[in-house]
């Protein structure tokens, strides 16, 4: 019995070996586990850190694109401004005809507060209120004179805008 009993306890020893072996393995396991979810937690921590960064980058393009776009519009503002100061000022009595009484008017002044455009010579509001009157044909519609620019919409219809467009670029060439 002695050797039955020796066996037995051989057996159990080498269980027990074997489940101290398991034990083992599941405590390294389970170490790597949590070190494996510290590193996930560091690598979203980071992740979102970036994210942010991102965001915060996207933000300044959008501010960095909207100052271009403006500087652009500075730029150019010489290239072109003579037709759309013109169109605009006629576009501007149209609307304030349209909200009274059918009548509008601008002097110097007005043309000045209209454009925007305080950087520009005096005589240049003057010329642009007489080109802006050519490129209406009627005269009783939109007409300048004595420094003044006049729209009268009972007297007849403008042109669409487009077309003032088209006229004012053919006749600044």
């Amino acid at each position: 019995m002695s050797s039955g009993s020796d066996e037995a306890y051989a057996g159990l020893d080498g269980v027990h070996n074997r489940l101290d072996s398991l034990v083992t393995k599941i405590e390294n396991l389970q170490d790597e586990l949590a070190d494996e979810r510290e590193r996930r937690e560091e690598l979203e921590e980071e992740l979102e850190r970036r994210e942010s960064r991102i965001h915060d980058l996207e933000q300044c393009i959008d501010e960095l694109d909207a100052r271009t776009d403006l500087l652009d519009l500075v730029r150019h503002a010489d290239d072109t401004s003579a037709a759309q100061r013109r169109v605009a000022l006629i576009m501007h009595l149209k609307r304030a005809a349209e909200a009274g009484d059918s009548k509008a008017s601008l002097d110097q002044n007005k043309a000045e507060d209209v454009l925007h455009h305080p950087d520009i010579d005096r005589t240049t509001y003057y010329t642009d209120m007489d080109e802006a009157a050519n490129l209406v044909a009627d005269p009783d519609v939109l007409s300048y004179s004595d420094g003044v620019l006049k729209l009268d919409l009972e007297a007849g219809d403008l042109p669409g805008e487009a077309t003032l467009r088209q006229r004012a670029v053919e006749g600044s060439r």
